[in-house]
């Protein structure tokens, strides 16, 4: 008894098809970050240390890909100036002007630049490990949920 080949011309638009519907399906199941940072038109700017405290200065592009407005705080990741000594912590969150954590208002479904300062006790060191803006979270604070990126 021969069995006859089977005829694989006729399955090969229903793959397509089922590859099509699975890669949309995914797609769109995508969540975006309510907000998120713009790292092409964000970066470190400068860095100073006054009374034995370390200020670091950067400009962030923040964008919200929501419909209303966030509320936001900014963290700043500075592991290597802890380890050459400029920091006496790795973690530092934005301050504003009082020394507070600074809030940053993002508009709905905008892109907006903001001024963003780190301040941290100073280690002992006096010099910066690079001048790259450094890894930040960015957490949502008016909202249920906060995120990471």
């Amino acid at each position: 008894m021969i069995k006859k080949p089977l005829n694989t011309t006729k399955f090969i638009p229903l793959l397509i098809l089922a590859t099509v519907v699975i890669l949309l399906f995914f797609i769109n199941n995508t969540d975006p970050l309510e907000v998120s940072i713009n790292r092409d038109d964000s970066f470190f700017w400068d860095f100073d240390i006054v009374d034995n405290q370390v200020q670091i200065q950067c400009f962030v592009t923040l964008i919200n890909n929501t419909d209303t407005d966030k509320t936001v705080t900014i963290t700043g990741h500075f592991p290597d100036d802890v380890e050459n000594g400029l920091l006496k912590e790795a973690d530092l969150t934005a301050v504003d002007e009082n020394g507070e954590t600074a809030k940053f208002v993002v508009s709905a479904d905008s892109e907006q630049p903001f001024e963003v300062i780190f301040i941290g006790q100073c280690g002992g060191g006096n010099t910066k490990h690079d001048k790259n803006l450094p890894d930040i979270d960015i957490t949502v604070i008016d909202s249920d949920e906060s995120e990471s990126n």
